[in-house]
């Protein structure tokens, strides 16, 4: 059975045109370090407009995206910077992003409170 999926000309023609323009996909450089507290991300961008990054955790992943407008500025597809699974020993209601002076995205994960403490946060099951 074949396939009747086809891409729009006018979508490959746009690509095509950000790739000679813009010299292709670019991926930025992307560091990490753990403390005993927290697990922080730090993204060099310094080409990129901070009104157009997108910070967001999504099905358990931290995700780092910016629109690449296609067609006619008309739709847009997300270009992902960062899509990395987050540890159950993070805790995502306090994550936060910030911006530094130098073009970089400061991304800092604090770790759960059983995790600071060495509690273990595994459920033991009773076998019978």
């Amino acid at each position: 059975m074949k396939t009747q999926f086809q891409v729009p000309k006018e979508l490959l023609a746009e690509i095509d045109f950000h790739n000679t323009l813009n010299g292709g996909r670019f991926d930025p450089v992307v560091k990490s370090r753990t403390t005993h507290s927290c697990c922080y991300i730090i993204l060099s961008l310094p080409s990129i407009n901070p009104d157009i990054v997108k910070v967001q955790v999504a099905d358990k992943r931290l995700k780092v995206h910016i629109p690449i407008k296609v067609i006619d500025d008309t739709k847009h597809v997300c270009h992902y910077l960062v899509n990395m699974p987050i540890s159950t020993d993070i805790d995502v209601t306090k994550i936060k992003a910030q911006w530094a002076n130098d073009g970089r995205l400061h991304i800092k994960m604090p770790f759960t409170d059983d995790w600071k403490t060495g509690k273990p946060s595994d459920t033991h099951i009773r076998l019978n």
